[in-house]
This record gives structure tokens, sequence and C-alpha cells, in this order.
């Protein structure tokens, strides 16, 4: 009889470890997915951030390009209007002196 109890003892010992390697096994699994799914959360959250700022950026740029040729043109126009009102007044002066000289 106490050879049975003995084996029957050992039996449940080596059940429980089995069972308690097996609880183990199944949690570091669980943790491991766990941590590569917050792992690649983490890298598509950083990709998707990184190519927002890339855009971001990329737009500011060209809307300051952009600006900076508007005010290209605007001097531009601006200067153009300067010395076509200095050409008029020159003209209407000098003609206005051959009219008197006449």
């Amino acid at each position: 009889m106490s050879d049975f109890n003995s084996f029957l003892t050992l039996s449940i010992l080596l059940s429980s470890s089995l069972n308690l390697v097996s609880i183990l096994l199944s949690s570091s699994l669980n943790l491991v997915s766990i941590l590569l799914s917050s792992s690649l959360n983490l890298v598509s959250i950083l990709l998707s951030s990184s190519l927002n700022l890339v855009s971001i950026l990329l737009s500011s740029s060209l809307n300051l390009v952009s600006i900076l040729l508007s005010s290209s043109v605007l001097t531009a126009l601006i200067s153009a209007c300067k010395l076509d009102s200095t050409f008029s007044s020159f003209i209407s002066k000098f003609s206005f002196k051959n009219s008197i000289s006449l």
C-alpha cells in the first residue's frame, strides 16, 4: 500500500508540475504575443507620425515658396507701376514743355 501511495503522490506531483509548466509556457507565449503586438503598434504609430510630419513640412515649405514667389511678383508689379508712373510723368512734362515752346 505504501508503494501505491508513493506512486499516487508522485503522479500528482508530476501532473502538477506539468500543469505548472504548461501554464508558464502559455503565459510566456501570451506575453511575447502582447509585446510583439505592442511593438508593431508602436512602430506603426511612429511611422505614421513621421509621414505626417514630413507631409506637414513639405506642405509648409511649398506654402512658403508660394508666398515668396507671390511677394516677388508683387514687388515686381509695384516696381513696374512706379517705373510706369515715373515714365508717364516724364512724358507728360516733356509734352507740356514742347507744347509751350511751340
